[in-house]
């Protein structure tokens, strides 16, 4: 759900950055974007789509988070020059390390399981266990390795969906929020508002491709 939020924020910026007229969206170059595409299909399979999440073995799930993981630091790491990838990339290396290292899952307390389904713990979701069909296995503080990058935030009751997040994930969403905000670029400062926003829009309805976003 952070994520989520992180790619509103940063569109938000971008189109306000386009509305003043002196910017126009752009794409970057991504290298080898394809491994964001097979990384991400079998975790979405396994965590998200309902009617198949109880078909996959916790074992099964934590090699297809492990890969998953490692294949998502190499995209970041060969596109490490673009804006907010730094982030991006320490943030999922602080997620990996600490799922690595306590199993394959990312660790939660018990404590803040209390917080997210009141009455569920400590009869219904005995330590050492997954938690439902997320990626997190519930422990004890003191039995967790490195517990600082565990999920131990909550996300404010606000939230539609609410959940725990780990300080890898907050560096992750300001990522995307750098990265998405910097998808543009200036347009020419000597026409007038006005002109830019109809030039925007007119290549947009004639389907023109944006420009590469130049660094």
């Amino acid at each position: 759900m952070i994520l989520l939020l992180a790619v509103g924020v940063g569109l938000f910026i971008s189109l306000l950055k386009v509305w003043t007229g002196s910017y126009q969206f752009c794409y970057p170059k991504f290298r080898e974007l394809g491994l964001v595409m097979i990384a991400m299909f079998p975790q979405i399979l396994v965590l998200y789509i309902s009617p198949l999440q109880a078909r996959f073995s916790d074992s099964l799930v934590i090699i297809i988070l492990m890969v998953s993981n490692v294949l998502l630091l190499a995209f970041i790491a060969l596109n490490v020059s673009l804006p907010g990838f730094p982030l991006l990339g320490l943030g999922l290396a602080f997620n990996s390390l600490v799922i690595f290292l306590n199993g394959g899952l990312m660790p939660i307390s018990p404590e803040v399981v209390r917080l997210l389904a009141p009455g569920a713990y400590p009869s219904g979701i005995p330590i050492g266990s997954r938690y439902g069909f997320s990626k997190d296995i519930i422990l004890h503080t003191a039995d967790t390795r490195l517990w600082i990058f565990s999920d131990i935030f909550l996300l404010p009751e606000w939230f539609p969906i609410r959940s725990a997040i780990s300080i890898g994930d907050v560096l992750i969403s300001v990522g995307i929020v750098w990265f998405i905000a910097t998808l543009t670029r200036k347009t020419n400062p000597s026409q007038p508002r006005s002109e830019k926003l109809k030039i925007i829009l007119k290549d947009r309805l004639k389907m023109k491709i944006m420009p590469h976003c130049e660094r």
